[in-house]
């Protein structure tokens, strides 16, 4: 679930909880969100509960070393990579203040101004409607750096990062690799981007066909 719905369910699952007396358990990856919504604790390594308690202890003072390891890499213990984000971002404006060519980096992938539109179809011939699933994108990718696009379910992400692919056609914009629109490319380019550009999904079971040998998956 994206945040904002994930909220939204974790607050009526704790309305419901205290209203009519149901004991709710929360089974996830995430420490800092079970600590955050649970008043207890019990985490389980290789089968075994290596610890249990009050939430508020085990965040503040883990025990067991597998514990520490889940509190120091626990996503939704927010606070603390924030901010460590932040005074990263401070030491970096400092950084690139001292520095003569600090906007020389070159970007790998421009992409400017990009809208999709998709027609959809209705129940009766010529009732269908446009839908705008990008409106007017513009963002740069400089070498080495790490770009986060976020939002929603339904926000344009996976649009956005599919016409980046060259898996869909822009309606309006470019998206511009190395210097070259890849609206331009020829066949033998197109290879070569492919071979460059790699989409890593975030269920294999949705994005590999279970009919194909792993032989053909490769190939």
């Amino acid at each position: 679930l994206d945040v904002t719905v994930q909220k939204v369910i974790l607050d009526h699952l704790e309305k419901l909880t205290q209203e009519h007396g149901t004991a709710l358990l929360f089974i996830t990856h995430d420490l800092g969100l079970a600590a955050e919504r649970a008043e207890h604790l019990v985490v389980m390594h290789r089968g075994r509960v290596v610890e249990s308690g009050p939430s508020r202890d085990i965040i503040r003072d883990p025990k067991h070393p597998y514990t520490r390891r889940l509190v120091d890499s626990a996503p939704s213990l927010a606070s603390r990579r924030i901010q460590s984000a932040k005074q990263r971002g401070v030491e970096s404006t400092e950084l690139l203040s001292h520095s003569e060519d600090a906007h020389a980096a070159p970007e790998i992938v421009q992409i400017e101004n990009l809208t999709k539109v998709f027609r959809l179809r209705g129940a009766r011939p010529g009732a269908g409607s446009d839908f705008k699933a990008v409106d007017d994108v513009s963002l740069a990718i400089p070498r080495g750096t790490t770009t986060a696009l976020v939002g929603e379910s339904g926000s344009g992400k996976s649009t956005v990062a599919n016409i980046v692919l060259g898996l869909l056609e822009p309606t309006e914009g470019r998206v511009v690799f190395e210097g070259t629109d890849i609206s331009t490319l020829s066949s033998r380019e197109w290879f070569d981007f492919r071979s460059r550009v790699q989409p890593v999904f975030q269920n294999p079971y949705g994005s590999l066909d279970p009919m194909y040998s792993i032989f053909r998956t490769i190939e």
